[in-house]
């Protein structure tokens, strides 16, 4: 998407807070001009992948799992399982595609050659005041910085006055009331539904329970939630 805007002209500049490392980096780094803060981690160009096997805690809670499954690596992600070795072989398959393409696009988009790259990745992260020694940035600032760089590429003069727009954009009063009115909306109805729920399931499991001795009917345990039923049936 940023390369997309690129291609019309418009000018795209990163500013780095504390932390723009990994996927923060990915999204960066084909920006027009990327700044950081002197201490800023960034770089972590790299991949890492697993699971958790929670079979153990299963077995604890008497759940049991079944699976059908099509094909030798089709349940490579299953958390019942660890990985056996086609799986692993699968697994690091794709851990070096993905290391592949996020080295050979930070290449492309900084602008130096792979091999100059491939020592600065690997995992490794880096402080702004590095990253820059190294060429994974092209400065160090913060928004006033970025602001003014993006005056600079823009052609706009200094000095002169630009209108912010802020993403996402601030809610306004009447779609903040519009939210809350539709979630009390939601749970008008949840508890109408609760309340029929339990009148139906009295009719059919009263005269059963009668049986056994026991008294027929299911009532809300909260009060309130008995209230706000009554409420919205008036």
């Amino acid at each position: 998407a940023i390369l997309r805007i690129r291609r019309k002209g418009i000018p795209i500049i990163i500013s780095m807070s504390e932390m723009a490392a990994s996927g923060g980096y990915y999204i960066s780094m084909p920006a027009s001009y990327i700044l950081a803060q002197p201490f800023t981690l960034t770089g972590s160009i790299g991949v890492f992948s697993g699971k958790f096997v929670t079979k153990d805690l299963s077995d604890k809670l008497n759940v049991n799992w079944d699976r059908l499954q099509h094909g030798k690596n089709a349940a490579m992600w299953s958390n019942t399982t660890e990985f056996n070795e086609s799986e692993l072989s699968r697994l690091d398959t794709l851990i070096d595609q993905v290391y592949e393409e996020f080295t050979t696009k930070a290449a492309i988009d900084r602008n130096m050659p792979v091999e100059k790259l491939q020592p600065l990745a690997r995992g490794r992260v880096w402080t702004g005041q590095d990253a820059l020694k190294h060429g994974l940035i092209d400065g160090l600032g913060g928004y006033e910085e970025a602001e003014a760089k993006a005056k600079e590429l823009a052609k706009i003069p200094a000095e002169q006055d630009v209108r912010i727009i802020s993403y996402p954009r601030p809610r306004k009063i009447r779609d903040i009331l519009s939210t809350y009115l539709n979630d009390f909306d939601f749970f008008m109805k949840a508890n109408q539904s609760l309340a029929l729920l339990a009148q139906n399931t009295n009719k059919i499991l009263g005269p059963a329970l009668s049986i056994f001795g026991h008294k027929p009917g299911i009532q809300l345990s909260n009060p309130e939630l008995t209230k706000i039923t009554n409420l919205s049936e008036q």
